[in-house]
């Protein structure tokens, strides 16, 4: 209570006064306003750069070019057309759940498509030994950190429960 006392000791009644007697101008002049205060459309014919949403006839929908007008783009296009291929002749690759079958292609025949498929087998098998290997690692470390968690939360109960007797 007593700050607001203090803020309105502070004020002064001209400033009050200057503030609500801005404030009921701008309500009046609003208010009583013939309706016409309003800014300007640009007419459809007017063809400026500035209408929105209708670029004019030549003009591209991005104003702006990375492009200046006689600069070569050859081999950014060859680059472009090569990165085209590459990503079709992915999508045209044979994949199993698994990945063991990499590509299946006409120009190959069958016996190398098979030997292709055993090695992609082997080395599945590898990868699947190694990573039980690993799992089977982490989990009997787990278990012997988890048994010496046990072991010390056990002595400090005990310690605890000496603590509380004595």
């Amino acid at each position: 209570m007593t700050t607001l006392k203090k803020f309105f000791q502070r004020i002064k009644i001209k400033q009050l006064l200057v503030t609500l007697l801005a404030g009921v101008l701008l309500l009046t002049s609003t208010a009583c306003s013939n309706g016409r205060t309003q800014a300007a459309t640009p007419s459809p014919s007017s063809g400026s750069p500035n209408d929105i949403g209708r670029p004019q006839p030549g003009q591209s929908i991005y104003p702006t070019s990375d492009v200046q007008k006689g600069q070569d783009t050859t081999a950014s296009d060859m680059k472009a057309k090569r990165l085209k291929e590459e990503a079709r002749k992915r999508n045209q690759k044979v994949q199993t759940p698994d990945g063991l079958v990499d590509e299946l292609t006409p120009d190959k025949s069958v016996p190398e498509q098979a030997k292709d498929l055993g090695k992609s087998a082997q080395e599945a098998a590898k990868n699947a030994t190694e990573n039980t290997k690993k799992a089977a690692k982490n989990a009997a470390e787990n278990t012997k950190q988890g048994l010496n968690n046990i072991k010390e939360n056990t002595e400090n109960m005990v310690d605890q429960a000496t603590d509380a007797v004595n």
